[in-house]
């Protein structure tokens, strides 16, 4: 009994562990729901807090859930009736050093990755997407494709370039071999050819026409996130801005696995369909 004791934890200690990886922001404070209790079993993490992942939960004896998304109104009955208490860590998940949009900039192969504060509906929100690219040439590696530029002669380094339709295989691949995931890429671009050496990049319902006139500033070539808006894709035109949109559930999978290591938890995957 004693050595099941010692094996609980408690919310506060489980509050401060989450804290230290995703910092509260302001505008959204902590959010619980289900069975509130002071301690707990076991924690696993999830993007969406679905009754699935909660059934899972429970097999494995845990009674506690840190999701990324918001319950359906199901969900909370069910985390309600079945004793599980339940934590959503959304924006601060997001925005976190190392959280879902640094992260997702990583995976897909982002260099010099440099924050950037987005305004919307009122909220100020650092790092709220991240510029970067794909590193600079090596004065000494004349083998790297930089255009019509020979790095063997140049006094300083210059962006390497991507080509796009090469780099959307690249992001596919990296997400099916590393994290399962049967993304749906869908681009807006004129010139699949095109030769990609700035992006921007967020996660989540980020393609949006709002985000685009302020990230603009920093001279993208591309966008990178989800769930692309038609007003986006209007400004994205006017702008020459080429939008890749991963999936929204694409961009947030290696962010949570990541925090889910962090905090010591096991992460328990949606396994949605798309077809």
């Amino acid at each position: 009994m004693q050595e099941e004791k010692n094996n609980k934890l408690s919310v506060v200690e489980l509050v401060k562990l989450v804290d230290t990886y995703a910092p509260a922001v302001e505008f959204e404070p902590s959010i619980f729901f289900g069975a509130e209790k002071d301690v707990i079993r076991g924690v696993v993490v999830c993007v969406d807090p679905t009754i699935d992942v909660m059934k899972e939960a429970q097999a494995k004896g845990i009674d506690m859930i840190v999701s990324h998304h918001y319950p359906s109104k199901r969900s909370k009955e069910y985390a309600s009736m079945n004793g599980l208490y339940c934590m959503v860590a959304h924006l601060r998940q997001d925005v976190a050093e190392e959280g879902n949009i640094q992260t997702f900039a990583k995976m897909i192969g982002i260099k010099n990755i440099k924050p950037f504060t987005i305004r919307y509906k009122g909220m100020v929100v650092p790092r709220g997407a991240v510029t970067g690219n794909f590193g600079e040439t090596d004065l000494d590696c004349p083998f790297v494709n930089t255009g019509f530029n020979n790095p063997n002669i140049l006094d300083k380094p210059v962006p390497i370039a991507t080509i796009l339709d090469e780099y959307v295989g690249q992001i596919a691949a990296t997400l099916k071999y590393y994290y399962k995931l049967e993304p749906k890429l869908k681009i807006m671009t004129d010139n699949p050819k095109l030769q990609i050496r700035s992006v921007g990049v967020s996660a989540g319902a980020a393609i949006k026409a709002e985000f685009l006139e302020q990230i603009a500033e920093r001279n993208i070539d591309a966008y990178i996130a989800a769930e692309m808006e038609q007003p986006a894709i209007m400004v994205a035109k006017e702008l020459g801005i080429t939008l890749i949109d991963v999936g929204h559930y694409e961009t947030e999978v290696p962010g949570m696995q990541r925090f889910a290591r962090a905090i010591g938890a096991e992460f328990i995957p949606n396994n949605y369909v798309f077809r």
